[in-house]
């Protein structure tokens, strides 16, 4: 097959920059198409194969090198030449390790420019073979979901050049500080936000929402959104929405950013009552640590897309949660990776170190704090996703059942807003299950589960007896509390029993038993399976599979 002629596309939202580098290249015969956005790039990059892209950073729609940063994921792609006037040496340095060819600095030298994008159209013509456009996972990745791990030194290497290429607007950073400083009033703090416009929408649609404006009233100005949400609150929502916005910007298709957003909206909450009852020995909030957990999986899944593929497949196979398979193949879980990523942004460590995975004493109750609020945010939300991991913190002291429960009641109450955009959890048509609980003072976490995908009919533990199928709440009980009220004491395939990790073994002579932590596939299918006339065995479950992530034309096309 003979190569095609080598074509370059130029991207730049400039029509002069256009308009000149085309005639130089048509001189030295290089055939140009010229684009002046990102999506306009899209359109063009799906109809024709390009040797060279030349491209600005900066364009109209889109995030600063969201272009870049999307071709260079791909296994084949066009040479790439970013053509900016943004003289920052470290910035190419960072361009040049990712994998870009060639960066030039305007104003540039046309002639000059026109003879390098010669030399690398002719480079990327004689490299050209059907065999060279394969699209193939490197082996690397692809040996990865094989039961190798990922190295710290190149998941450390990648976070740096991710930071680098996508770094938090100085805006952000500007407004986090004066909101620490009290001599900032709320009008100076109001001035800062404004030279954002995008964060300046973002804040006050917050403000306006029923988390934190109960009132009819609507609040038309950043002053009154810095009055009414607090200071420290806004400038913690400032970071954690502008570091969202970049890092989404890579988001593969499977994750569910608008889900991601809204339960970290809700964890945060939870981490802000959490602290003023628990009073932790802590300087910083964890407000913003639960605003941030999230994007971990954000960042990971971005930079290592073709593992995610193996491990959703595995999860889907399994039923095993996706947080359990994380810890096999990186060395950082996804707070760790959040941690990593804050630190090399420059943030404080007192921010960023309840997120890291660092086993230090001194932060023990901020974790504790911390992973209790992360997980009634889930809970307040719902719309699980079946490799969502479900858990209850265990009792640490700080935090008893009551309190917890309290906690997500609060929140559940003003988090109407983070759940306005999302669809209610769909229930299976006609399905009822009967929950018994002899763990009355074990927080209901089975009973909120099984609410949001069936009718329950609850059962008194003297009608356990019953020739029927019957999910049993036996957390935190012996297992000889059971027994009096089975009569013949043995195994029943019929009764799903929920019990902790340590007694499974000794109520298993019972019936079907599962342990939390698992994952919501497993919890949905092992209870369902019980008010059907499929026996489950025991920690054996299944659920209807997810569709695996199917890219956009863009994706297929580059």
């Amino acid at each position: 097959m003979n190569a095609p002629n080598p074509r370059v596309l130029l991207v730049d939202e400039t029509s002069m920059f256009r308009t000149l580098a085309r005639r130089r290249l048509e001189a030295v015969g290089i055939e140009c198409d010229e684009a002046a956005s990102y999506e306009e790039a899209k359109r063009f990059l799906n109809a024709n194969e390009y040797a060279v892209l030349v491209t600005e950073l900066h364009l109209p729609d889109r995030h600063p090198y969201h272009l870049v940063m999307d071709l260079l994921q791909r296994p084949t792609r066009p040479l790439i030449v970013v053509a900016t006037d943004i003289r920052e040496p470290r910035m190419a340095e960072h361009l040049y390790d990712e994998g870009v060819e060639e960066v030039l600095f305007k104003p540039v030298d046309y002639t000059l420019m026109s003879a390098k994008l010669k030399v690398l159209a002719n480079r990327w013509q004689r490299q050209w073979s059907p065999a060279f456009h394969a699209r193939t996972a490197s082996p690397q990745e692809a040996s990865l979901t094989d039961g190798q791990t990922v190295a710290m030194s190149e998941l450390r290497t990648k976070l740096q050049h991710l930071t680098g290429m996508l770094p938090l607007s100085a805006t952000a950073f500007d407004v986090f500080n004066a909101t620490r400083e009290e001599r900032f009033d709320a009008k100076q703090i109001e001035q800062v936000i404004a030279k954002e416009a995008s964060l300046a929408v973002e804040l006050l649609r917050l403000a306006n929402s029923n988390a934190y404006n109960a009132s009819t009233e609507r609040i038309t100005s950043l002053e009154q959104a810095v009055v009414r949400v607090g200071r420290r609150k806004i400038g913690e929502l400032a970071l954690a929405h502008t570091a969202k916005t970049a890092l989404t910007q890579r988001a593969v298709p499977w994750l569910n950013i608008d889900l991601l957003w809204r339960r970290s909206l809700a964890a945060s909450a939870a981490a802000e009552l959490l602290e003023k009852d628990c009073k932790p020995h802590h300087s910083e909030s964890l407000v913003l640590p639960a605003l941030m957990h999230g994007l971990g999986r954000v960042v990971l899944a971005s930079l290592y897309p073709q593992i995610y593929d193996g491990l959703l497949s595995q999860c889907e196979e399994s039923r095993e949660a996706l947080e359990v398979l994380e810890q096999r193949v990186f060395p950082l879980t996804p707070g760790g990776v959040m941690a990593c990523v804050l630190e090399l942004w420059g943030l404080p460590a007192a921010v960023w170190k309840p997120l890291s995975d660092e086993n230090d004493i001194e932060l023990r109750q901020a974790k504790q704090l911390l992973q209790s609020a992360l997980t009634i945010g889930n809970l307040t939300t719902a719309n699980w996703q079946d490799f969502d991991r479900i858990d209850v913190p265990s009792g640490n002291g700080l935090i008893d059942s009551e309190r917890f429960e309290l906690t997500l009641r609060a929140v559940t109450k003003k988090q109407s807003e983070f759940d306005r955009s999302s669809t209610q959890p769909s229930r299976t048509s006609g399905l009822r299950i009967r929950y018994a609980r002899l763990a009355t003072k074990a927080f209901d976490l089975p009973g909120l589960l099984l609410n949001e995908f069936s009718d329950v009919e609850s059962v008194a533990v003297e009608s356990l007896d019953e020739p029927e199928r019957v999910v049993i709440d036996c957390r935190d009980v012996a297992p000889y509390s059971l027994a009096p009220f089975v009569s013949e004491r043995s195994f029943d395939p019929r009764r799903v029993i929920i019990a902790n990790r340590s007694d499974a073994s000794e109520f298993r002579r019972f019936g079907n038993v599962v342990s939390f932590p698992m994952s919501y596939a497993a919890f949905h299918h092992v209870c369902v399976g019980a008010s059907s006339d499929e026996k489950v065995e025991p920690r054996v479950v299944h659920t209807t599979p997810f569709q695996p992530p199917i890219a956009n034309s863009f994706d297929t096309k580059l």
